[in-house]
């Protein structure tokens, strides 16, 4: 599937699959989207030229074992990356606090004037980056039934950084930015046991839940 359009949109997306052997089979899928930004920087050198903008990646693959009398293991891993730029952000003209940047005149709602300054003043805090959205996870699912009973194993693990800026003040100081950089880190465990699928009229299901996180997080 292509899509294509006006600011330079480009957009893919695809998948394949089948058996790979007789028990095993599998399936990748992929997500390509970019597109320039709708918004003029007009703030100058060391800022980008162009806010709101698209640039997407994402990948899926699938592996299913068959383990005969019921059983199945579904491995999936999957990778996420955005690193887009925020969005834009404007004071209209009757904002007392607003002056926009030095000898910069933004006459249209599309034009706009925001350093995104990376570095925190009198701190060694950096941004890692404007704007990015990471994301990589595996899950591993293993079913099988035995005798009218049928259990569920559910592993899963997931690594996501974060990191955005939003520059609302127009001058080249770091005077109105707020910056946030997410860092986590999860583990979680699911069981389930349930007669579904049997011929008895009371149908029920039990499970057992654990998750860990190691997560970290900064807001300025």
């Amino acid at each position: 599937n292509l899509v294509a359009g006006n600011y330079s949109r480009f957009r893919a997306e695809g998948a394949f699959g089948g058996s790979i052997t007789e028990t095993i089979s599998g399936r990748i899928s992929g997500l390509y989207a970019q597109r320039d930004g709708y918004t003029d920087n007009l703030f100058g050198p060391g800022a980008p030229d162009e806010l709101d903008d698209q640039d997407l990646t994402a990948l899926r693959g699938q592996l299913k074992f068959d383990l005969g009398s019921g059983g199945e293991i579904l491995v999936i891993g999957e990778t996420y990356r955005d690193d887009s730029l925020p969005p834009a952000f404007k004071y209209f003209e009757s904002a007392p606090w607003f002056n926009p940047a030095t000898d910069q005149d933004l006459p249209d709602l599309r034009d706009v004037a925001q350093g995104l300054e990376t570095q925190v003043p009198d701190t060694n805090r950096v941004a890692p980056s404007r704007g990015r959205n990471e994301q990589d996870g595996l899950t591993v699912r293993y079913t099988n039934d035995f005798g009218g009973l049928k259990f569920t194993s559910l592993t899963g693990y997931k690594d996501i950084n974060f990191s955005w800026i939003n520059d609302g003040d127009g001058f080249d100081q770091f005077f109105v930015v707020y910056f946030q950089d997410d860092q986590s880190k999860q583990f979680t465990q699911e069981f389930q046991l349930s007669n579904a699928g049997s011929d008895s009229r009371l149908q029920w299901i039990a499970g057992l839940y654990y998750l860990n996180e190691d997560a970290e997080s900064f807001l300025g």
